[in-house]
């Protein structure tokens, strides 16, 4: 996909497509260290968002950007965090874990729509 955040030298960490989700994390990553969030908080932000983009990437398979993202898929993924092990604990999230999960993926969605990504 053209402009898909590919690296076209092939360096990237993992040998893939960068998603236009993961190209707007990575703005949403900018945007936050611009306002001073700690990287502690930033490596929060990966560990609650980065296994939502997985599951895109292999669950809803007709979903590749933005514009395919229809309201009914970010249900069944909230659907996956409930059911999601803590690699910590192997125990399921906390339910402050879970609620924490789906405020920030919806800063982030607004964000996204906001930079005329929807």
């Amino acid at each position: 996909m053209a402009g898909d955040g590919c690296d076209a030298g092939g360096g990237s960490e993992s040998s893939r497509c960068q998603s236009a989700f993961e190209a707007v994390y990575d703005h949403f990553r900018l945007d936050r260290r611009g306002n001073l969030v700690s990287g502690r908080t930033l490596s929060h932000y990966d560990y609650l968002l980065r296994p939502f983009f997985e599951w895109l990437r292999d669950e809803p398979p007709e979903v590749q950007g933005f514009e395919q993202l229809a309201v009914a898929i970010v249900p069944k993924y909230r659907v996956r965090l409930v059911e999601r092990k803590s690699e910590r604990t192997g125990r399921r999230l906390e339910p402050a874990t879970v609620l924490d999960a789906h405020r920030l993926l919806l800063t982030f969605l607004r964000l996204a729509a906001g930079e005329g990504t929807r």
